[in-house]
């Protein structure tokens, strides 16, 4: 069993002795461009901050997600030549980061320099893990990540290095680690989407509604409706506590009012984040 920290310090004045003080960035980078991501995970509120890293830190559990059929990919790099750097720039009362990544990718191999003419032109956005396991995020939704610089060479001699050195940048109002999971970047995916089935049983005081989740390779966390009276302005929540892909979900709503127009929709939660169907319409009966 590994020994806890006894004391977790807020403050920089000094390091404790149980941090890990290594420094690097592990061996794999992940690049996906900037345009092929289709939600963005959000950074705290300045209401909402507590601590130093809130102010740099994604929300914990709001994922990044791919557009469908769309994915990041990977770049290896040698070991000890990658470096990240932070830079505060302008002037007082206006500084912002300058992000950079320098890597150097060994091997001049037909896939890297089809990386470079891919990308030349592109923004992107770029996750890389530093050796204290933090994923840093290089490009936002605002602002992609280009090249500063890029160097392809075979090298004169059999002893000489070949490879490619890489230099990416992003200015940014501040860093941004990441929180959420890397694990569904990588894999080519569909979205899950969600459709409306249409409303039954309707009374005069109740009504079943349903919907369907279609198959999908990102994990749905929760279902469920939402309805209102035509013209109210509150929405009522009535989540549904299990369902199975490709299967109509229904949910059997009451206690409502007789020869009244409702409004309703369905919606789903993944990643974080809500979608939903258009809105409908049902009248109970008199």
């Amino acid at each position: 069993m590994s020994e806890q920290c006894p004391v977790c310090l807020e403050d920089l004045n000094r390091p404790t002795v149980c941090e890990n003080t290594k420094g690097g960035v592990v061996s794999t980078i992940l690049v996906a461009l900037k345009d092929d991501v289709d939600h963005w995970p959000s950074k705290k509120a300045p209401i909402l901050r507590n601590g130093l890293a809130d102010h740099i830190e994604t929300e914990d559990g709001d994922n990044m997600t791919m557009k469908s059929g769309k994915r990041f990919f990977k770049i290896e790099i040698k070991k000890n030549s990658a470096e990240l750097k932070y830079t505060l720039q302008g002037e007082s009362g206006s500084r912002s980061f300058k992000s950079s990544l320098q890597i150097y990718s060994p091997a001049l191999r037909a896939k890297l320099l089809g990386f470079m003419a891919a990308t030349a032109n592109q923004e992107m956005v770029i996750l890389c893990q530093t050796a204290n396991k933090d994923w840093h995020m290089l490009g936002d939704a605002d602002e992609g990540c280009e090249y500063e610089s890029g160097e392809a060479t075979s090298g004169k001699a059999g002893t000489d290095a070949h490879g490619a050195d890489l230099t990416f940048y992003t200015d940014t109002a501040a860093p941004t680690i990441y929180k959420g999971t890397t694990k569904n970047l990588l894999s080519v995916g569909t979205m899950a989407t969600i459709a409306m089935g249409s409303e039954s049983s309707v009374t005069s005081s109740g009504a079943t509604l349903s919907a369907t989740v279609t198959e999908n390779d990102t994990p749905v966390d929760s279902v469920g409706f939402r309805y209102k009276k035509e013209g109210a302005s509150v929405w009522t929540n009535a989540p549904v506590d299990d369902f199975t892909p490709e299967v109509p979900f229904t949910k059997a709503i009451t206690d409502l009012d007789d020869s009244t127009d409702y409004i309703y929709y369905a919606y789903m939660v993944l990643g974080g984040r809500e979608v939903r169907t258009a809105e409908y319409s049902f009248t109970t009966e008199s």
